[in-house]
């Protein structure tokens, strides 16, 4: 596995690595239960970077963003300390306004956080959902895994 800082593809699936520091831990050098969805957030980002998206550009040209609709967490193991995590980050459903994610959270072969985001498209002037560009829909559409 060639890792980078923005991560990399492994077919449809997105790697990306994430290291534990001081201020994602608790006095037990624990990771805290909210660091893993900001872990999770951090790997769509650079998911949707390395398709060669720009939520920037997005938000720009568009006055529209992904906002966070539901978010299911299963925390199986504590990550530590200086653990060198990856994310690993699957589409599972592509529609025009929602997109549905399969995150996990590794140490190695071990899984300790599972997590299933629905992301909703909508019109940040009006707060509403709207179809994504078709250019969005397409290349994320792309990244669909089979059901598993």
């Amino acid at each position: 596995m060639n890792l980078t800082l923005s991560g990399t593809f492994e077919g449809k699936e997105f790697i990306y690595p994430v290291r534990v520091y001081f201020s994602d831990t608790d006095a037990g050098g624990v990771v805290y239960h909210s660091r893993y969805l900001d872990f999770a957030e951090h790997a769509r980002s650079e998911f949707m970077r390395n398709l060669g998206g720009s939520q920037h550009t997005m938000m720009k040209n568009n006055g529209s963003v992904f906002i966070i609709r539901s978010v299911s967490a299963d925390y199986i193991k504590p990550a530590r300390l200086d653990d060198l995590l990856t994310v690993r980050t699957e589409v599972v459903k592509c529609a025009n306004v929602t997109v549905v994610f399969r995150q996990r959270v590794m140490l190695d072969d071990d899984l300790l956080c599972s997590l299933q985001i629905k992301a909703g498209y909508i019109s940040l002037k009006e707060g509403r959902p709207v179809p994504m560009p078709k250019e969005w829909k397409s290349m994320i559409s792309s990244m669909v895994v089979e059901k598993s």
